[in-house]
């Protein structure tokens, strides 16, 4: 931890023994200093309603930018089930429902259909007619190809997204726990998190350590008893990351409860260190720095964290995350995929009517 600042006054420094410096000299540096952070706080008012325009502009366009995406969602949805109902309207048959019924369940039909549901049972009235005809399968054909391809675009994005900030821990850093004094903050009694938490005292976050050796926990067999209240949000554990994470996955490997997340802290993060006595033979440490040397690099020391986290990787199905979910560029395939296909259906479409209209022509003739 950094030390606390040091505190401030309005006395003026005194110069250092031993330094020659000759009073002009230092005047002048002294409004020189003074005069450039004049003009920075001046600078600083003066774009600071520029940078306010400025994120104002960055915020409009990626809601823009959503706006967009959505809108593109529901006018591939309207143009799919125009397509349909301009097919079920002109197909020559009797007892049809009127154009505004059939459009409504076409547009119902692709919407459910984006989000996995099937088209229906096939002697329904919607479907019943139109069913066979090619062009209808065209049409069908590349709306479950673009939403294959909306899946795979954004699908993966929304899940990882919604895991980060939905699943997002309620406490990340000291800051927080020492915003929140109702929360209980407890560690394992004579462990490294408890001697590096020590090194709080005498700095701003020595409330944190003090309110963890009030409520010290011990190893103990089966589910440690703190999991409860921390996953209900009372309690805090601060603890060696390894540990914490076997103990997490083997509570969900037992009872299947997975609302605990492990959030390394900075301070203490190399805090790490090997000690051993003077007496000990220059032999015996370089034979036990050689068995160190084997053990990294068998990949010993990998196996046996992968073998003891990796209940707790399942459970919080570890992602990398994005923050924004919903790109009209990744998204971009797939309605192309879906202008193509449905230009060309309805252009069979029409060559599908010039077809029945040659046909019935001769039939008369």
């Amino acid at each position: 931890m950094a030390p606390p600042p040091e505190q401030t006054s309005n006395k003026p420094k005194e110069t250092p023994l031993g330094e020659n410096r000759q009073p002009e000299t230092a005047a002048k540096e002294g409004s020189f200093g003074f005069m450039d952070a004049v003009m920075e706080l001046k600078k600083f008012f003066t774009d600071y309603p520029s940078l306010l325009e400025l994120g104002k502009k960055l915020r409009q366009a990626q809601g823009d930018e959503r706006l967009y995406v959505w809108l593109s969602f529901f006018s591939s949805i309207a143009i799919a089930a125009g397509a349909t109902g301009l097919i079920y309207s002109i197909l020559p048959f009797s007892d049809k429902k009127k154009k505004a019924e059939a459009l409504l369940r076409y547009l119902w039909l692709f919407l459910m259909s984006l989000i996995g549901k099937d088209f229906g049972a096939k002697n329904s009235w919607y479907l019943k007619q139109i069913w066979n005809t090619p062009s209808f399968r065209f049409v069908q054909g590349v709306w479950l190809v673009a939403c294959l391809v909306f899946v795979n675009s954004y699908q993966g994005s929304i899940i990882s997204t919604y895991a980060a900030f939905k699943m997002k821990p309620k406490y990340e850093s000291l800051e927080d726990l020492m915003k929140d004094k109702s929360v209980e903050i407890g560690t394992y009694a004579n462990s490294f998190p408890y001697l590096c938490m020590a090194r709080l005292t005498n700095t701003t976050f020595e409330p944190v350590f003090l309110r963890a050796k009030e409520n010290l926990q011990y190893i103990g067999e089966g589910i440690p008893p703190w999991m409860d209240p921390v996953e209900q949000g009372k309690a805090v554990i601060v603890g060696e990351t390894g540990h914490t994470k076997y103990f997490i996955g083997e509570r969900f490997k037992l009872t299947g409860k997975c609302g605990i997340r492990v959030i390394p802290l900075d301070f203490c993060a190399a805090y790490i260190a090997l000690g051993s006595r003077n007496e000990l033979s220059n032999a015996f440490v370089n034979h036990f720095n050689i068995g160190i040397q084997r053990f990294n690099e068998g990949g010993l020391s990998s196996l046996q964290k992968a073998e003891s986290v990796l209940f707790y990787e399942i459970c919080t199905q570890t992602e990398s995350s994005s923050i924004h979910p919903l790109d009209l560029t990744d998204l971009i395939g797939a309605f192309t995929v879906l202008g193509v296909g449905l230009t060309l259906s309805i252009i069979y479409f029409v060559l599908e009517l010039i077809t029945k209209w040659s046909q019935g022509r001769k039939l008369k003739m």
